[in-house]
């Protein structure tokens, strides 16, 4: 906003530097570029003002008394990107006047993407011509300007004043449905502009020298549509069908089109009433960033380079470990010693096969009729994974198979004396071993139809040893008889609940001692805690009794004071005070515990004298005393004034008698007593 004293005010002479306000000598240093600390006080602008700006005043007047109005508006100036060569002095320009031709001028306008133009109604032309229908003024827009004038650029002519030519009365038509207006927003408060038809023609006219001055950016935002073909006939333009039906370039719109904030509201707001159910624009994607791909793909490099390694090192020291009692004991990875909390990760032995004579390296050869056979998962020695020896022919697989089942029989043996199950014939079992007679019993009873007992028995023979050459099995001998007995370690064939059961009884067998120790820690812990709260609650009921006591015998007190017939004791009873205050109390020993609380803070007090009396009933009793201050009671259970034993034991009192009521007198002297 501009200062009423003027734009350079603090020039005038007799300003004195001293009156002006500390913002206006920051604003004057500003403006002139003056540094200054932002701590500055005013005696220190002061002095930049008279050492620094005060001398240039006869400097800036001057060049502000050069300084003319301007009248001609706005002033299309040339981007710097355009060349200095084409700006030349327009004083040194001195435009002629063309000759006089009878052409007709149309309105030359620039087309916007959606800006709608009211169509304005052609202009007579002075030659008689074929009338044309108002269909095709947008056409004619089109067509060629009037020739341009001759420039010559001449310092000694005097320039030449351009006399604005008439203009139809069209052009200075306004209309109030017309989106456009000659009100300026941003010359308001400049210097008056010159009339409007000298504007309009002079932005009308393409001259070369407005040609110059032409923006190169306003070259590409602002094209005319001009026609392809053109014919002249004596300074006249015919229009032809080429002019109504000009080639007209459509840009597609850019789907990534940015809008200001108020286009994209009104965008959303046209949406929202076309009922179109997405309001929004499309957002657009962010593209990943290519060192964010990088990265990742850096890690995951990485990652997999670790756990290869981690794998060729851990398969490396699994073969050096092999099977048990052949191989090494682990004690690291790759050279590298592991910590005893991170032995897990290290390869356990493999137990050698059935069957088989195992060597270093995870290498086995398999006994006769008996065939090596790789493990499926193993990817052909890729994971460290032993073979097992299989048998090679039909009658080995039978004898493997009744293996099978006398292991079965001795693992059902097991579940049977480890439930406390009976057997199959109901009695009980008081031995998980079975004899050799005995098991080939049972497995006769299951063997398959049409085998007969020698083919059984042969099976029988050779499949003996291969059943104690499994682990699980236990062979001992009975010291009686000298038999043979069998038994197996293995419980997969217990039941689900009798196996919870057992590992139950196995747990509390084997933690005895420590489940004994945690109960008692927890019972202790729990007592002390308990024992804790009771005195304190205990101890909190206690004061609260011995503050009970001490009102009521202070109140005993005073009416024993106020009312001596009535309460000839002056103390109470110990035995009856601890009876009328625990009266909620029915346990003997807690209440024994509490009123030895009780008993003991009130005794300690200087105010309760405790004596062994006779009361005036004839009792004797540990009698309680109030010595302390007595304060005269006020509950209107007292007159104050009987003396006799007879006192009211009702609610209300009586009324005085009218002897009792007299006027108590005192005698004034009229002057002040010292």
């Amino acid at each position: 906003m501009a200062d009423a004293r003027g734009e350079y005010w603090y020039f005038e002479p007799g300003t004195d530097a001293n009156k002006i306000t500390v913002p206006e000598l920051r604003s004057i240093l500003l403006k002139h570029g003056v540094s200054y600390r932002s701590s500055a006080k005013k005696p220190e602008l002061v002095g930049l003002f008279n050492d620094v700006v005060a001398p240039q005043a006869a400097q800036v007047q001057r060049a502000h008394a050069r300084t003319k109005r301007s009248t001609r508006g706005i002033t299309d100036v040339p981007s710097s990107s355009a060349s200095t060569a084409t700006t030349e002095d327009t004083e040194d320009e001195t435009l002629l006047a063309p000759p006089p031709e009878s052409a007709r001028r149309t309105t030359r306008r620039t087309t916007r993407g959606s800006t709608a133009e009211s169509e304005l109604p052609p202009t007579r032309a002075k030659t008689p011509s074929r009338a044309v229908p108002a269909k095709h003024s947008r056409g004619m827009e089109a067509e060629a300007d009037e020739r341009p004038a001759v420039r010559r650029v001449r310092k000694s002519v005097t320039p030449a004043v351009k006399e604005p030519s008439p203009e139809p009365e069209a052009w200075h038509r306004s209309d109030a449905t017309s989106p456009f207006t000659q009100d300026n927003p941003f010359q308001s408060g400049s210097s008056p502009t010159a009339p409007e038809t000298a504007t309009r023609d002079r932005r009308r006219r393409t001259t070369g020298f407005e040609q110059k001055e032409r923006r190169k950016s306003e070259a590409n935002r602002r094209r005319t549509f001009q026609s392809n073909s053109e014919q002249l006939d004596e300074g006249v333009v015919v229009p032809t069908r080429d002019n109504f039906n000009p080639d007209i370039k459509h840009e597609d719109q850019d789907i990534t089109e940015e809008f200001t904030p108020e286009e994209q509201l009104e965008l959303v707001r046209d949406r929202a009433r076309a009922g179109e159910v997405d309001i929004l624009p499309p957002r657009r994607r962010k593209n990943g960033s290519k060192a964010t791909g990088t990265l990742k793909a850096m890690s995951g490099t990485l990652l997999l380079t670790a756990a290869a390694v981690f794998g060729g090192a851990w398969r490396q020291e699994k073969v050096a470990v092999g099977f048990c009692g052949v191989g090494r004991y682990p004690t690291g990875l790759a050279g590298l010693d592991i910590p005893e909390w991170a032995s897990d990760i290290l390869p356990t032995c493999e137990p050698c096969p059935p069957h088989a004579r195992c060597y270093r390296d995870l290498k086995l050869e398999c006994d006769t009729d008996f065939v090596k056979k790789a493990h499926p998962l193993s990817l052909n020695g890729l994971i460290p994974i032993p073979p097992t020896c299989e048998p090679d022919s039909t009658k080995t697989r039978n004898i493997n198979n009744v293996a099978q089942k006398g292991v079965d029989i001795l693992r059902e043996r097991r579940a049977q004396y480890e439930c406390s199950e009976p057997d199959h014939q109901g009695n009980p079992v008081e031995s998980p071993e079975v004899s050799e007679a005995d098991l080939q019993r049972q497995m006769g009873s299951r063997k398959r139809k049409g085998m007969t007992e020698q083919e059984f028995n042969d099976l029988f023979d050779r499949a003996l040893p291969e059943m104690k050459m499994k682990d699980e099995v236990v062979e001992s001998i009975d010291a009686t008889t000298g038999e043979q007995r069998l038994a197996s370690t293995s419980l997969a064939k217990l039941p689900i609940v009798c196996s919870v059961r057992r590992s139950l009884q196995q747990s509390i067998r084997q933690y005895f001692l420590q489940i004994i120790g945690i109960m008692l820690f927890t019972l202790t812990v729990w007592y002390g805690k308990y024992s804790f709260t009771d005195r304190r609650a205990m101890e909190a009921r206690a004061k609260q009794l011995a503050s009970d006591v001490f009102d009521r015998l202070a109140n005993h007190a005073a009416l024993s004071i106020q009312e001596p017939g009535a309460y000839p004791d002056k103390g109470i009873s110990m035995t009856q005070l601890r009876d009328d205050v625990l009266r909620n109390e029915f346990s003997s020993s807690r209440r024994q515990k509490l009123w030895e609380r009780v008993q003991k803070k009130v005794e300690f007090n200087s105010n309760i004298r405790a004596a062994v009396r006779t009361t005036t009933s004839g009792d004797v009793a540990r009698m309680w005393e109030w010595t302390g201050p007595i304060k005269l009671l006020e509950d209107g259970r007292s007159s104050g004034k009987r003396q006799s034993g007879r006192f009211s034991l009702g609610m209300d009192s009586s009324p005085p008698a009218v002897n009792d009521m007299q006027e108590v007198q005192k005698w004034d002297e009229g002057r002040p007593i010292y």
